[in-house]
């Protein structure tokens, strides 16, 4: 259902329920949203972590502009009876790459994607324990990105649990090749204009697709479970994969 994002049915990511079989509200009435369970340190995979977009009536400051659309990843705990307790707000990178240009140049590009399911390419979550203390470390992508060199660099958010329940946040900007092996500024201009409709939608061609995912690389079955990057990018002639390690301790 488009007003809420996504469906009611998931078990993880149910944007209408606090129980994930109830039906009371929290508060979520985004665009799109994907989630991970995660293990914070009690040996279960009893958290939620969920990756939101919301819908124009939230904003993001860039600089000193403010711009419609907004990201969040949002942690729930859950108790044995299935209820979900919101336990942290993360603010994933937001930069001047993911700034609709031209006619609408105040909000986020996302907000003008043609299909929902277009989401599935530019936003991802995950969650790892890359560093083996017992606590998964928390991953997600939202089409950030920035071109340094010649090179685009995907920004990949990546938080850790403190002892002091505070978050540390870092970010990993992963080479994804070269720029202009992807839609260019003046190429985008030219779809553009060659249509009578213009599909503002065509600037997410700009940004790489990335898909997360974690596991214990090392088959030691404990220890470091070390979390492993998924790039495909988009050429001017078909896609390449690579599969590239995000960090390896």
């Amino acid at each position: 259902m488009v007003e809420k994002g996504v469906s009611y049915y998931s078990p993880l990511s149910d944007n209408e329920n606090d129980v994930i079989k109830g039906s009371t509200n929290n508060g979520f009435s985004g665009k799109y949203a994907t989630s991970v369970s995660a293990d914070l340190g009690s040996g279960y995979k009893d958290h939620v972590v969920e990756l939101r977009a919301y819908g124009s009536q939230y904003y993001t400051t860039v600089g000193n502009q403010q711009l419609s659309g907004a990201f969040a990843v949002k942690v729930f705990s859950l108790d044995t009876e299935g209820n979900r307790t919101e336990v942290a707000s993360l603010s994933p990178t937001v930069n001047e790459s993911q700034i609709q240009a031209s006619n609408y140049s105040d909000e986020l590009a996302y907000l003008r994607a043609g299909y929902l399911q277009e989401y599935d390419s530019y936003f991802e979550v995950a969650a790892a324990d890359v560093d083996g203390d017992g606590v998964d470390e928390v991953f997600c992508y939202t089409d950030c990105y920035k071109d340094e060199n010649g090179e685009r660099l995907a920004c990949i958010d990546m938080w850790d649990l403190q002892p002091d329940s505070s978050w540390s946040h870092t970010q990993e900007w992963v080479d994804c090749g070269q720029a202009s092996y992807y839609v260019t500024e003046q190429e985008l201009a030219e779809i553009r204009n060659s249509k009578d409709d213009p599909t503002d939608r065509m600037q997410l061609m700009m940004a790489p697709v990335v898909t997360l995912a974690g596991g214990d690389l090392d088959r030691h079955g404990y220890g470091p479970h070390h979390c492993r990057l998924g790039l495909r990018w988009q050429l001017q002639r078909g896609v390449r994969q690579l599969w590239l390690p995000l960090r390896v301790l």
